[in-house]
């Protein structure tokens, strides 16, 4: 798994044209692929591009992942991508999306078997209206880990 808060990272536009082929990717299809054979029960979370990278990681393992949590999927050159480029409810057992700047920095439609769209999905409580969303895009973390911790 990666940490991004120590690591820089691609702009979005880099990421998406090469993550088809990116190591981060690729290391996760073939430790997705050791889970699918021991048939582990897995969970993976992942934010923004990495929900992506994580819908087509399951869906590689013919969707025997358990639960892929999509923490605000990535917007910006996703929105008209077939379903085999993002995340998408068939990657794995259950897929849940928590959207949380859809339209901007996050996707707007619906992309998992659940999605869930705190305050509206959009701008969110404390964030101010800035250009760019990302307070909004980061509240995913805040609120999934609230919901973990309070046993939601």
């Amino acid at each position: 798994m990666t940490d991004r808060q120590e690591k820089q990272i691609l702009p979005l536009r880099e990421g998406k044209q090469t993550f088809p082929d990116v190591s981060v990717s690729n290391k996760l299809i073939r430790i997705f692929k050791i889970i699918y054979i021991l048939k582990c029960n897995f969970s993976f979370n992942s934010h923004s591009l990495g929900a992506h990278i994580a819908g087509c990681a399951g869906a590689t393992v013919n969707s025997s992942i358990g639960v892929i949590v999509g923490l605000d999927p990535a917007g910006p050159l996703f929105h008209t991508s077939e379903t085999d480029n993002r995340l998408d409810p068939s990657d794995a057992q259950f897929v849940q999306a928590i959207h949380t700047c859809a339209g901007r920095l996050g996707y707007r439609r619906s992309l998992g078997t659940a999605d869930y769209r705190p305050n509206g999905g959009g701008n969110q409580p404390g964030c101010t209206l800035e250009p760019t969303g990302s307070c909004a895009h980061g509240r995913a973390f805040a609120l999934f880990a609230e919901s973990v911790r309070s046993g939601g």
